[in-house]
């Protein structure tokens, strides 16, 4: 690519380039408000590195790399439930949300702090959904391994200590939820907290703390680990794509419970999505 003086556009560039430039080329970049391709060439190095070499010769202010759609099929989310609350799951056709449980009296077994699941169904809403309450909505995280599960393990919501072996992860891809067409929300920390912002657009999954949110250590990032996506009401059972469990008994078991249904979904042993 020839260098030439003065600001140049990203079209300006492909004309002046020595070759024709194709999609694998180039970058596709904003200049202002202009959408357009960036060769890569030794200009293109420069504006990703921030340290050009030909400093002076091309003005880069002003352009910014627009990033590829998040792929919406590989963005996994998950749901964590008791293995003795798995038959009432497929009793109901899927997961329901507290509010539902509450009002079916439902005696599934809780395995989380019950004045927290309370002030979800009483206090926090979900203001870019209707404003609904957030004990409305099925509760996935963006990651297994999650603080919920550390709590839970450690004996600090009234069950026993080490009790994870019998906590499953239910499986499934931010795809698949909003596919079901249910009203859905992104909770940027913990739903259940005064500090959670949400959001119905889901281009927002960029702005979440995904450094936080794959963290193996997080005393010091908590709250954006715990980051939620939910679903109102009920997540449809035919949409959960696998279940991942502390060891092979608890597989076993899983596998054992789900004799007979129609739908299946892969069954396997994740130990490092434990404590």
């Amino acid at each position: 690519m020839r260098v030439h003086k003065g600001r140049i556009s990203p079209a300006a560039a492909l004309l002046r380039s020595s070759k024709p430039i194709g999609v694998s080329d180039a970058r596709l970049v904003y200049y202002g408000d202009r959408l357009g391709l960036w060769p890569l060439g030794e200009a293109q190095r420069d504006l990703m590195t921030d340290r050009p070499r030909c400093q002076g010769l091309v003005d880069t202010k002003g352009v910014r790399e627009v990033k590829p759609p998040r792929d919406l099929s590989k963005t996994p989310i998950y749901h964590i439930a008791d293995l003795t609350n798995l038959p009432g799951i497929l009793q109901s056709g899927g997961l329901l949300s507290d509010a539902l449980l509450a009002k079916t009296k439902s005696t599934s077994t809780n395995i989380g702090h019950s004045h927290i699941k309370d002030r979800r169904m009483t206090q926090y809403r979900v203001p870019c959904v209707g404003n609904r309450f957030v004990g409305e909505f099925v509760p996935f995280y963006y990651c297994p391994r999650s603080p919920m599960l550390y709590t839970v393990n450690q004996g600090l919501t009234g069950r026993p200590v080490g009790c994870q072996s019998t906590i499953v992860h239910l499986v499934t891809s931010i795809a698949h939820a909003v596919g079901l067409g249910r009203h859905w929300a992104i909770a940027d920390n913990n739903a259940g907290s005064a500090l959670a912002d949400f959001s119905n657009d889901l281009g927002t999954l960029d702005d979440l703390d995904w450094s936080a949110i794959q963290a193996h250590y997080w005393r010091d990032c908590k709250m954006a680990k715990a980051a939620e996506f939910l679903v109102a009401d009920h997540f449809e059972w035919h949409a959960i794509q696998s279940i991942g469990c502390f060891d092979v008994a608890a597989a076993r078991r899983v596998r054992e419970l789900l004799h007979g249904q129609q739908h299946q979904p892969t069954v396997s042993v994740q130990q490092g999505w434990y404590y």
